[in-house]
Formats: structure tokens, C-alpha cells, sequence
């Protein structure tokens, strides 16, 4: 399957799956909250476990047990993204209900937009925010039409709720630039959690409470889905997917989850939700026009080409100095070229004169056939274009590209 249309399934599983979270924490509300999510972490590390060795992580996973900079890093993104969601969701379920609390959760997208720029240099354009804005806007429909938040909730739970979304956004944001194997850190964020959880329960007393039919099934719905398979297909299709589309998209989880409700709970069903799902698409709509949005956000003030960030299709690369530049926190950036300019471009890469990062094209032999088909999905190359690629300081890489670009082009 094609890298593209792979990161679409694993979006739209995401979001299915994802919405009956809420739902499945609504379950653990009267649990010890340390005893539910060390439970928890426990079945998800053992779902990741076998992740990893069916997908051969074996050695990328030892590889960071071993590496304490690596190690510390993926442990501190996973208490902030697993740890305080589970723990913050857990406990203001106790207080609001379960669609208020998603509702006010998926608000993370917009506050992605806060870190963009900064952690990931993506450009944020003006029609990437009026998309999220009309999801937004639906979501404001949804809470003033179905959910009576001054009668019903208490306002530091919504403080709360929004400080969870603002974590989950940051460390979204984290672990698609970060680019670790997804397989092994979602693997050490279970165990780095198990450990907190199972530390905070036993000083707690370690007094197991019993567990119902209802609370079993949650637990390892949250072990086996929430917080291991679906982790997986939703970073994996942030990586490949443009950041705000992720988000636009994952607005109707909140939607699904008061579908969920009403066959769980038996929560009504609106009629206006086709009209919030209708706000959806014109946002997506937009964003599939919008040709800059999410490209590299460039530090020199006259932008003469446009830069793509192509990293995510080398997430599992085999070319070794590609490979060694994103373990390293580097990013593979792109620009569109005439494709008359193929030989001009062949014979600078293979001199590399004075060049500190490494150069390539779309048609370079050590690019996989998916890795290049992807790069044009992505940049929108075009027949009679090619891509030109460097892999390195995202600084450097930025200025080797305009060099390599201008002097080819003064040669034609």
C-alpha cells in the first residue's frame, strides 16, 4: 500500500477508534485512578511489546535503553502525553460528563497552531486557520446546543481539561519532529507510565479494589487501543499527513463520541450534527486548496521557492546517512525543479563540492519507489519536475537548496 493512503487509513481508524476513549474512561470513574492506569500501562506495554518484535524494533528499542539522552526524552514525552491525559480525563469524568470532557479535549488542534511555527517551522496560513476556525465553530454549536457546561461542570475541571489538550498538542507536536520509531517509544512511554502509576498505588497503600465486568473491558479496551494501537496509527499518519489536516479531521471525534453516547448511554442525538459534520468538510475543502499551508516556514525574509519538510517519508529509511541525520534531529527539505535540469543537478550531488549536507533527487537510486512516490504526493511535483532534496541542518539545508538551485538553474 501506498504511504499516502496508508496514513489516511490509520487517520480514520484513529478517529473512530479514538472517540470511543472518552467513552471507556467514563468506565474507570470510580476506580483508584493510579490502580486503573497502571493497569493500563501494563496491557499496553505488552500490546507494544509484540509490536515490536512482529515489526523487527528489536535493535532501534535497545538501541534507546541504551542511549540516556534518547531514553529521558521519550520518557518525559510519555508521562506528558499518556500520564497527565489519562490522570486529567480520569478525574474530571468524576465531575462532567464524558461528551463535555471530549469536547473540550479536542480542542488540541487549535492550540497545535501555538507550536508550528517554533517546534516544527511548519507555515501556518490563513486558510489553515479558517478551516480549524469552522471546526471550531461547529464545536461551539455542539457545547451550546447539547451540553449545559454552567449547570453541570465546574469551572477548574474545564481549566483542567484545556491544560490536558494543551499537553497533548505540545507532545503531538514533539513526536513528529522528534521521529523516533513510534513502535519502541510508544512501547517505553507505557513502561515509564506503568512505572509512575505502579509507584504512586503501592505508596497509595496498594489496596487493589474489585474490578467489574465494565471496568475490565475498559482497561483493556484503553491497554490494547487507547493507549498503544491508536497511538500508533495517529502519530504515525501526523508524520505523514500536513499537521493541520490531522486536526481539521480529528473534529468530529467528539461528534462520534456522542454517537458512542447515545448507544452507550442513550445521550440524544442532534439534528444540527450533519450541519457540524457540513463545517468539516468546507475546512478540509480548504485546506486541500491551500498549497502553502504546512510547507517549511523559511528564516529569509524573500522566499523565492517554496520549501517542503519531506521527512516523514523516510520515517523507516534504509539509507544510512539519511537515517543518521534525522537520529540525529536533522530534516530532509525539498524543492520543485525543472526536470531539464536532472543532469546539471546529477553532476553537482556527485561532486558534493563544498556541500555539507547530502544532496539528492526523487529519482536517486538509493530513494525507495513508496519514499519518492510519496515526495511528489506531498510537494505536488508535476510532470516535467523533479525533486531536489537535502538532508541536514534544517538551516543549512534551506541555504544548499537555494545555492544548489540557482546555480543549476543559471546553467540552462
Amino acid at each position: 500500500m501506498r504511504l499516502n493512503a496508508l496514513a489516511y487509513v490509520f487517520l480514520i481508524s484513529s478517529i473512530l477508534l479514538g472517540a470511543l476513549v472518552p467513552v471507556a474512561f467514563g468506565f474507570g470513574t470510580k476506580m483508584n485512578i493510579p490502580e486503573f492506569l497502571f493497569l493500563v500501562s501494563i496491557a499496553a506495554s505488552a500490546t507494544m511489546l509484540v509490536f515490536v518484535v512482529l515489526k523487527g524494533r528489536t535493535s532501534r528499542l535497545i538501541e534507546y535503553l541504551t542511549n540516556p539522552r534518547d531514553l529521558g526524552v521519550i520518557a518525559a514525552i510519555g508521562i506528558l502525553q499518556y500520564a497527565v491525559w489519562g490522570y486529567g480525563f480520569l478525574y474530571a469524568e468524576r465531575f462532567v460528563s464524558v461528551s463535555l470532557a471530549a469536547a473540550i479535549y479536542r480542542t488540541f488542534p487549535l492550540l497545535m497552531l501555538i507550536f508550528l511555527p517554533f517546534v516544527l517551522r511548519e507555515r501556518v496560513t490563513k486558510y489553515q486557520v479558517a478551516a480549524l476556525g469552522l471546526a471550531l465553530l461547529g464545536l461551539v454549536i455542539a457545547l451550546s446546543g447539547s451540553l449545559n457546561i454552567s449547570a453541570g461542570s465546574d469551572f477548574p475541571i474545564i481549566l483542567l481539561l484545556i491544560g490536558v489538550a494543551l499537553s497533548n498538542a505540545f507532545t503531538s507536536v514533539m513526536i513528529k519532529k522528534m521521529m523516533f520509531d513510534i513502535y519502541s517509544s510508544m512501547f517505553l512511554f507505557n513502561i515509564t507510565n506503568s512505572i509512575l502509576f505502579g509507584s504512586i498505588f503501592l505508596l497509595g497503600g496498594f489496596s487493589p479494589s474489585p474490578i467489574s465486568a465494565s471496568e475490565l473491558i475498559a482497561i483493556a479496551y484503553m491497554g490494547v487501543v487507547g493507549f498503544s494501537t491508536l497511538g500508533v496509527m495517529y502519530y504515525s499518519a501526523l508524520r505523514m499527513l500536513k499537521t493541520t489536516l490531522v486536526t481539521n479531521l480529528y473534529f468530529l471525534s467528539p461528534f462520534l463520541t456522542f454517537i458512542y453516547s447515545f448507544f452507550i448511554f442513550g445521550e440524544a442525538i442532534r439534528p444540527y450534527y450533519i450541519a457540524i459534520a457540513a463545517l468539516v468538510g468546507v475546512g478540509l475543502f480548504l485546506q486541500k486548496a491551500d498549497a502553502l499551508g504546512g510547507t517549511y516556514l523559511q528564516k529569509g525574509k524573500q522566499e523565492a521557492q517554496t520549501i517542503f519538510d519531506v521527512t516523514s517519508a523516510f520515517i523507516n529509511c534504509e539509507e544510512e546517512r539519511i537515517n543518521s541525520v534525522i537520529k540525529r534531529g536533522g530534516r530532509v527539505l525539498a524543492v520543485k525543479m525543472s526536470a531539464k535540469h536532472k543532469e546539471a543537478l546529477n553532476m553537482a550531488i556527485f561532486s558534493q563540492n563544498g556541500f555539507r549536507t547530502h544532496l539528492y533527487t526523487d529519482l536517486h537510486n538509493t530513494i525507495k519507489r513508496d519514499e519518492a512516490q510519496f515526495i511528489r504526493e506531498i510537494m505536488g511535483i508535476e510532470q516535467g519536475e523533479i525533486a531536489l532534496l537535502s538532508a541536514g541542518e534544517p538551516t543549512q539545508s534551506e541555504q544548499e537548496l537555494r545555492e544548489l538551485s540557482a546555480r543549476t538553474s543559471g546553467l540552462n
